[in-house]
């Protein structure tokens, strides 16, 4: 395989709908309507359990043997350093509020993401962190560090 790089995901997913290139990995969300439509098949996702929108496509780690193996976006609500304790609360209990909503599950749910509950700010920041060492180890690995 050969890397294409592209700037964003629709302009990926378009060319291999339209036979450009082979396959992409490429947000669910972007690519829901063209599966749906059976321009593309989804092979596998990257998250460690199924989509709830595919729930027939397994996940990458069962369809290709690679225990453990995950790669999925998060999304983080951050704010400047030197924001009150006070807002910070009250922003991460509003986050917590909505996302909670089943509406708001239901949403997420129709494009290819998993719902998941907010967690404490301790736990976010520790998922960071680890997922900073996940892929940094993987970058120093393969002798990428300092060549982007």
């Amino acid at each position: 395989m050969s890397h294409v790089p592209y700037k964003n995901s629709p302009q990926s997913i378009a060319d291999v709908a339209a036979g450009h290139v082979s396959l992409a990995f490429a947000e669910a969300g972007v690519s829901l309507p063209l599966i749906k439509d059976g321009k593309l098949r989804a092979l596998a996702v990257t998250s460690l359990t199924r989509l709830p929108a595919l729930p027939d496509v397994p996940p990458f780690a069962e369809a290709a043997g690679v225990a453990d193996f995950e790669s999925v976006s998060w999304h983080v609500l951050f704010a400047k350093a030197s924001t009150p304790g006070d807002i910070i609360a009250r922003l991460h209990g509003e986050i917590a509020r909505i996302m909670s909503d089943p509406d708001m599950q239901k949403a997420m749910t129709n494009h290819g993401l998993i719902p998941q509950a907010t967690q404490s700010i301790e736990a976010t920041k520790a998922y960071i962190a680890s997922e900073n060492d996940k892929w940094g180890a993987l970058v120093r690995s393969l002798g990428l560090a300092g060549s982007i």
